[in-house]
């Protein structure tokens, strides 16, 4: 695209920005060769231009890049947490120097529990895209109705969860009494008259809402978020559900696991 705009605009202005401010000039040298062996199908080689970038100010200390193999994607994980261990220890660095640098939040949920495992502190960054995925958005609308138990449009996306199994004639029923309920709708959910309007097969997944909505509000003060968290996705039928969309969703399970870590990071204050 950039080529065609500058054969149908020939007299615009190029500029070529090539000043870095942030990464030593080791680290932009190295991937400046990498990106070298997709020549000639690059903008630089075909516009014949320079993107080589050149550190300005003050260059920060770095060691030479290192790039290595293994045999397997645990291993890789394994390594990495044992050589930030081995730099922690060494009192080269502290935890907060130190970052992995990943391209998915799906890869950060893979690296997340080999640093669990070593009780490596950590927090995922990026979180803003994480929290805007559907299935997380399912655990936020849980959350938002243990905090504000009047909140409508958490309990609608719910009960609209196909974990429920709550039929659609159900769910407009459903809703229909809840749009004239004000305050806290968890009494009404329990109200026999409303569950008897609910076909056989939508009273199960009603049922296990409102016990798990009222355990977690009898001891919420008592559990961590994270353990909230679990227990929602597995009683409600959330995980399982989950399980099955994955087949055709991969992203889904690494991205519930990633959420997970970030709670766990949340709560250890990092």
């Amino acid at each position: 695209p950039l080529l065609r705009f500058r054969e149908r605009f020939p007299t615009a202005s190029l500029i070529v920005l090539t000043d870095n401010f942030r990464s030593p000039q080791v680290l932009l040298d190295a991937a400046y060769r990498l990106i070298q062996q997709n020549n000639p199908y690059r903008l630089e080689a075909t516009a014949g231009i320079s993107k080589r970038l050149l550190r300005r100010g003050s260059a920060p200390s770095a060691a030479l890049v290192e790039h290595r193999h293994f045999a397997t994607e645990e291993a890789e994980l394994s390594w990495g947490a044992e050589e930030i261990l081995r730099l922690v220890d060494g009192g080269h660095v502290t935890y907060r120097d130190l970052a992995i640098l990943v391209r998915t939040n799906a890869q950060a949920a893979e690296v997340s529990p080999s640093l669990i495992r070593r009780d490596i502190p950590h927090v995922t960054t990026e979180a803003r895209g994480l929290l805007a995925r559907p299935e997380v958005k399912d655990t936020l609308a849980y959350f938002r109705l243990l905090a504000d138990p009047s909140d409508g449009r958490a309990l609608f996306r719910l009960i609209t969860h196909p974990a429920l199994g709550i039929s659609n004639a159900d769910r407009t029923r459903l809703l229909t009494v809840l749009r004239t309920q004000r305050g806290p709708m968890l009494p009404l959910l329990q109200d026999a008259a409303v569950r008897a309007s609910l076909g056989a097969d939508s009273q199960p997944g009603l049922e296990r809402l409102v016990n798990l909505l009222m355990h977690h509000v009898t001891h919420t003060r008592t559990l961590r978020p994270s353990n909230v968290y679990l227990e929602f996705l597995e009683r409600s039928g959330v995980l399982k559900t989950a399980v099955q969309e994955s087949e055709s969703h991969p992203e889904i399970l690494p991205n519930l696991q990633a959420f997970l870590a970030y709670l766990r990071s949340l709560e250890r204050g990092v």
